[in-house]
Formats: C-alpha cells, structure tokens, sequence
C-alpha cells in the first residue's frame, strides 16, 4: 500500500491522479487515443493488476485474463464488476489504485463525456459502500462511446472493406482517414477478431489512390506497383504512415490539391462562359412597353395638319423683307399652337 502521510505517498497519488495529456472525449473517433493515453498512465501509475480481468477458465483449470484496454469488447461488466469485488475496501494497493483511477478519469472527462455517462454514473461504483472503481467507469465509458456508432462486428468488417468511401467522406483528409482507420482496427481487436494485413493494405491502396491530388496520386501508385511486384512489403501500418508523410508533406508545402494546368483551363474556359453570357444579356434592349399598335403622333404630322387647313396655311410661311413679324388673329387651339411650336 502506499502511504498517503508520508510526502512521498502525496507526491505519487498526485502525480497518479492527475489529468492525462488529452481530454476525454465523447467522441468515438477519438476512442483510439484515449485508451492509448490511459494504457500509458496504467503502465506508469501500476494499475495494470486492476484493468486485468479474469474471463474464465482454460482446460487445465487455470484462470484466462483479458486486459480492460485492449480487449474491451470481449469482457463485460459483470466480469470487472466481479474482479472489483475481490480487493475493493481492502487494505491493499488495488484497492487504492482503484480510486487513484476513477479520480484521474474524472479529472479527464469533458463536460459532454460526464453528461454521456451521468445516467448511469452508479454503474461505476461498487461495494457495500458505493466505493468509486476506476476499471468500471473506464468500462461504462467505453460502452457509452461505442454503442451510438456501431453494433456488430459485420458492421466493422463492412467500414474497411469501404476505405474509399470513407476517404470520400473525410473529404480527402488523410490524418483524419488514418484515425478512422485505427479506430476500425481497434474494434476488431477489442472483440478478439481479426482481418488478413493484406485485405486492408488492398483497401488502403484503393482509398489512397480515391484521392483527387495529382502528386499524391502519382506517389501512392509507385508504391502500390512496387507492392504487387514485390519491391517492397507493407503492413497496415507502414502504409498508413507513409501516406500520412506524403500528406503532410503536401500540406505544409501549400500543394495538398493544388488545381492542374487541365483544372485552371476547365474554370478558366467556365468563367469566359459566365462574363460572355452576362455580357450578352445587359446589352438587350428593352422591349417598349404598351401597346405597340399605337404610334405616337410626330411634330410633323401636326404640321401638315395646318398645312392642310387652308385657314392656318399662313402660319408655316415665313415672312419677307419688310413684311410684320405678328400678325393678330382669332385665339389658336391648344393643338394648332403646339405644333407651330415644335415645327
């Protein structure tokens, strides 16, 4: 046991139940991290007594133990709740790394990981006291992360023989591809199944080459020939590292999709279309609105109106020489004075 009065008891319980490096989150892409996060803090912290838990017996009778982390999906609660049973309110370390471990995963959570698992919070405590286990709330959490996104193991299998589509969704995100990846990976594994290497290296390579960069493109196509002609090997791994290099590489280097020569003339050629028909539609003329049976009546017209009129035919004559300028006549009606004004 550890003892809790002495500064190196307080030195090492505060280093142990201190956050981990990443929040945990109710995310399940983020599933793969935080258990790696955890098993690093199981390791250091010496927990790893508590997150191994019996699952049965073998032939010859000896007990048969599945580690909490990376077997998961393959031990229940009733099983961690079982092995909690054994040292719980006992004077012993586990009893106290229990605890330890329930106060560091609580430390971690984010607000929307405790609201995930409030509903059944006392799930996680075990005991006549209620005495808080740190391998079931892990085991609570990992079951509320992965109930909402996945039920059976076919639906695993079906995720990765679909890397292409996956890719597609991501939106050509190589990171965030290879954590989904992992995740997919860390399912099987967690439920003691397993996929050949070389089906999901074929559908990595088909997921990588899905991939709209035309450099990209041109470096995972080297590496799949020399992968079928045996220039080199890949495993699972290898690939997704290689990949994510290249990646990586394009990014920071500002060419990760850069456009083409054959991209720029296709929106070049579309952007010449759109000026031109913009072009041509701003210089129609507007059709005249109203009737256009109807003419309006010309300055001329009521002109020869008045030259027709024997009466008013005086008025288009100019006068001559020394002849009046005025000449006084009877009032004009309001059409005859118009038109001598515009003629």
């Amino acid at each position: 046991m550890i003892d809790y009065a002495s500064p190196e008891g307080v030195k090492l319980y505060k280093t142990n139940i201190s956050k981990l490096p990443v929040e945990i989150t109710a995310a399940p892409e983020d599933l793969v991290l935080t258990l790696e996060e955890i098993r690093a803090r199981v390791e250091t912290a010496n927990w790893m007594a508590i997150v191994t838990i019996p699952v049965g017996v073998d032939a010859a009778g000896a007990t048969i133990t599945k580690n909490l982390i990376t077997k998961h999906g393959m031990i229940t609660m009733e099983q961690v709740r079982a092995h909690a049973l054994t040292y719980v309110d006992t004077e012993t370390r586990n009893a106290q790394n229990a605890v330890q471990m329930y106060t560091c995963l609580t430390e971690s959570f984010t607000k929307e990981a405790k609201i995930k698992i409030r509903p059944d919070i006392q799930l996680s405590r075990v005991g006549p006291n209620d005495t808080p286990s740190g391998p079931l709330l892990l085991k609570l959490f990992i079951t509320k992360s992965t109930t909402d996104t996945r039920s059976t193991m076919a639906y695993v299998r079906r995720n990765l023989s679909t890397l292409d589509i996956a890719m597609k969704k991501m939106g050509n995100n190589v990171e965030k591809f290879n954590d989904y990846v992992k995740l997919q990976m860390n399912d099987l594994s967690a439920r003691g199944s397993y996929i050949d290497d070389a089906y999901i290296v074929t559908n990595l390579f088909l997921a990588y080459l899905s991939v709209d960069d035309k450099t990209f493109h041109a470096y995972v196509t080297k590496q799949q020939d020399d992968y079928n002609d045996n220039v080199r090997d890949f495993n699972v791994q290898s690939l997704m590292d290689l990949a994510l290099n290249k990646y990586k590489t394009l990014v920071e280097a500002e060419k990760w999709e850069a456009p083409t020569a054959d991209t720029q003339i296709v929106a070049l050629t579309a952007r010449l279309a759109s000026l031109e028909n913009k072009k041509g539609s701003t210089s129609k003329k507007k059709e005249p609105q109203g009737d256009p049976k109807k003419k309006k009546r010309k300055p001329a017209d009521e002109a020869s109106k008045c030259q027709n009129d024997k009466k008013w035919a005086w008025k288009l004559k100019a006068p001559k020489g020394k002849d009046p300028k005025t000449k006084k006549v009877g009032p004009l009606d309001v059409a005859h004075r118009n038109a001598l004004r515009k003629v």
